[in-house]
Order: C-alpha cells, then structure tokens, then sequence
C-alpha cells in the first residue's frame, strides 16, 4: 500500500488556505488571485509586465492574460504598450485599484493572522524551512526527471 498521507495533507491545505482566501475576498473578487495580483503590482518597484506576473505567481502565459484582461476590463488595471519594446505591454494601477489594495493587504494580513494564530515563531521558521526543503525536492526531482 502507497503511503500518500503527507501528499493529501498538503493538497488539503492548499485547498483550505485558497478558499479561506476566497472566502476573505468574496465582496471584491470570484478568486484572492486577482487581489493578489494587484497587491504584486503595487510593490514592484519597477514597471511589471505581463511575464513578470507569470514568474511570479507560475502561471501559463493564457491564464495571466485572463486575469489581466479581467482586471483591465473591471477598471483596475491599464496595458500600455512599452515604449522600450513594443512586443511588451506595462501594467500601471488605476486609482480605483490604488484605492482598495490598503484594504486588499489588511485581509491578507487578517489570512495569515488567522493561519498562525496557535503557532510561535519557532514553530513558523521551522514550517519555512521544511517548504523551502519540499519546494527545492521538487525542483530537483522536475529537473532529474527531465533528464531522464
């Protein structure tokens, strides 16, 4: 018998914390990416881009544009094509989205209040370090596999 124990329990987690999420941002959006795309956006110190979002977030490039194009059809966002290269278009906030990240980054903050409510420090600088260690067993077992 498999032993998937640690699989399912981190898929049940991530499919809790992303309808906590949702459930956090169900005035404002169908999904907590949109917001958190905004909220990306506006700490960039730099121009953003579409593929920036897609490196960020490890969306295809199709998705991205989905939520671009909503986000720019709702009023949050403008696509200007860059003058630097016109193949890129740089993603600016409107006001409306300047507006409302404040409130954006308090639910985020209330999320993660709500997620390590129980926990020490201790104990949520050793859960970073076994992600970190499960996220790099990934890349290394995706990497070997593609060499194979």
């Amino acid at each position: 018998m498999v032993n998937y124990q640690l699989l399912k329990e981190l898929l049940d987690t991530k499919k809790n914390i992303s309808s906590l999420l949702d459930d956090f941002f169900k005035d404002e959006f169908d999904s907590h990416l949109f917001a958190m795309i905004l909220i990306y956006i506006s700490e960039n110190n730099q121009i953003v881009h579409q593929k920036d979002i897609e490196d960020e977030f490890k969306f295809k490039k199709s998705t991205t544009s989905d939520f671009l194009n909503f986000l720019e059809k709702e009023g949050y966002i403008v696509k200007l094509t860059s003058p630097n290269d016109s193949r890129y278009k740089e993603i600016l906030l409107t006001n409306k989205a300047k507006e409302r990240i404040p409130k954006y980054k308090e639910l985020i903050k209330n999320v993660n209040k709500a997620l390590t409510d129980n926990l020490g420090d201790a104990e949520i600088e050793k859960f970073k370090t076994i992600i970190e260690k499960l996220n790099e067993n990934i890349r290394r077992y995706s990497h070997d596999k593609l060499k194979k």
